[in-house]
């Protein structure tokens, strides 16, 4: 330091550090520049991937491994998912279309990260119970009693759905769900209490015993001018198709608009959605904004399901249940409209249910809420329900705190306990961890579901037997939890002008409300 001959020697000493620390502070800037240059592409979300095929892989790749080292916001994104182990917080396989995301998890190899192999023309299933695991399927992962394995889509392979989950890549709903203005006129005259309490006392008991035996071969029925016997509803058959049909002509009579949906299952099967549509006045006023959905599988499976599957606790308690709730709606007015849906092909995975969500994602129909039963008639060691659900789906713990907040006040309604008495040993349990049933394809693609099922479902002895007859129903825990969803889904399509005293942040119309006053 020539310049700095004449300085004091401490004066050069605490200038020659300031100069070190200065270098030192370039040199990190220097280093933090140069990888976010090299690394912010690498993690930069690929815009509209949702309608950009360019900007995807061709085909889907697959990686296992801890969600830990994982940021959140690199998954969220349309070409990837991320399907958790059940029961396992921390433990997750991933499945991407996105470059970006590939190339990160393949870098993560170190970190206990594993890419999976998975052959051409396969499927990838999450299994929890090995005694299931088809025969013909290759092994990809395995850990704590979970096994991820790949099997051939040319193979006929039908799916145990409490048991498997198909894993693949969910476009998800990119729109923002538009609200409009409500008509207070019309509001007064269509949701009043007196309505409210009509979706919960309009189900009849005997309606829907007497449905269930109908659709489980328990009794037999007139319908196109044949007595039908019911021998099994199981995908491809034409016990299957007889009863879409049935529930159709069930449907219209209520006075509803039916869309029935076609789809295939493995290819050469066809299976059919009936969409029961119950119009909104807001339909008819000043235009539509969200649409609400109580929907469950119609479709049966047993040991030998092509003769003898009748199905009644999966899912003739739930899709009667779907019925009976249609037909108390059709004497109330909402402002929103209403699908009444019976998915097809869920026992062979989810196919009904997936056709249905993938179809409004692409259509961009915004859906408010969906609720789902599965199992709900079975009761040994419990008397309950499970309402099942994933939080972090945005406002799917709002939907699932207003429905367990309405399936516990019907223990302690007066009128209620009168008509079922047991309902004051009724149980709610909750769970996070969703899995193998229709709710799946609307949770897949961020749009807030829920699944009510019976917490005896995994105890079920005739669970996917020829054995799962009506002589197993808990008519009183089907209709409890009936009664709740039906109340639920009538507080989403009817904005309520009395107060809902049970639950701290509740989901109306769709969205979360700060106060009960607004």
């Amino acid at each position: 330091f020539p310049l700095l001959s004449n300085t004091q020697p401490e004066v050069v000493l605490k200038m020659t550090r300031g100069f070190q620390m200065l270098t030192q502070y370039v040199s990190i800037l220097v280093v933090l520049g140069l990888d976010l240059f090299f690394c912010t592409p690498l993690l930069k979300p690929s815009e509209n991937t949702a309608h950009n095929e360019k900007a995807l892989l061709d085909h889907t790749l697959f990686f296992a491994g801890p969600l830990e080292p994982l940021e959140p916001f690199l998954l969220d994104r349309n070409g990837t998912s991320v399907f958790p182990f059940p029961n396992q917080k921390n433990h997750s396989v991933v499945c991407t279309r996105e470059p970006s995301i590939a190339t990160y998890l393949e870098s993560l190899s170190h970190d206990h990260w594993r890419a999976l192999e998975v052959p051409r023309e396969h499927e990838v299933l999450m299994y929890r119970n090995n005694e299931t695991l088809p025969s013909h399927s290759k092994l990809l992962f395995a850990k704590d009693g979970v096994f991820i394995v790949a099997v051939s889509i040319h193979e006929e392979l039908v799916h145990v759905c409490r048991d498997s989950r198909i894993l693949e890549v969910a476009f998800k709903a990119n729109n923002k769900k538009t609200r409009r203005s409500r008509n207070n006129q019309r509001r007064s005259s269509a949701c009043t209490a007196d309505a409210r309490r009509e979706s919960i006392f309009g189900i009849g008991a005997s309606y829907y015993q007497n449905r269930l035996k109908q659709l489980t071969g328990a009794s037999a029925f007139k319908f196109g001018g044949e007595e039908i016997i019911l021998t099994t509803r199981y995908t491809g058959t034409q016990g299957a198709a007889i009863t879409a049909d049935f529930l159709q002509t069930r449907c219209e009579n209520f006075g509803y608009e039916v869309i029935r949906q076609t789809f295939n299952v493995r290819s050469t099967i066809t299976a059919f959605n009936i969409v029961c549509v119950k119009k909104g006045l807001l339909h008819e006023d000043d235009g539509e904004d969200e649409i609400f959905i109580l929907g469950a599988h119609y479709d049966s499976l047993s040991e030998n399901p092509s003769t003898a599957a009748p199905g009644a606790v999966d899912n003739g308690s739930g899709a009667t249940g779907v019925l009976a709730i249609a037909k108390a709606f059709s004497k109330i007015e909402t402002l929103s409209t209403i699908h009444f849906i019976f998915f097809g092909g869920e026992e062979q995975g989810l196919h009904g249910s997936r056709h249905y969500a993938t179809d409004a994602v692409n259509r961009n129909i915004p859906i408010g809420g969906v609720l789902t039963m599965d199992m709900i008639g079975f009761s040994n060691a419990f008397f309950g329900v499970l309402v099942e659900h994933k939080p972090q789906v945005e406002e799917s713990q709002a939907l699932a705190d207003l429905t367990i907040a309405n399936l516990k006040a019907l223990k302690t309604d007066s009128e209620f306990k009168s008509k079922i008495p047991s309902v004051v040993n009724f149980q709610v349990y909750q769970s996070v961890f969703p899995f193998g049933s229709d709710h799946i394809s609307f949770i897949d693609r961020d749009i807030p579901a829920l699944l009510a099922i019976e917490k005896d479902d995994t105890n079920y002895g005739g669970y996917h037997r020829s054995t799962d007859t009506v002589s197993n129903m808990n008519y009183d825990q089907a209709l409890i939890i009936m009664s709740g969803l039906s109340v639920t889904l009538f507080d989403l399509a009817c904005p309520a002008p009395y107060e809902i005293e049970t639950c701290d942040h509740c989901m109306i119309r769709g969205r979360r409300t700060q106060s009960i006053t607004e």
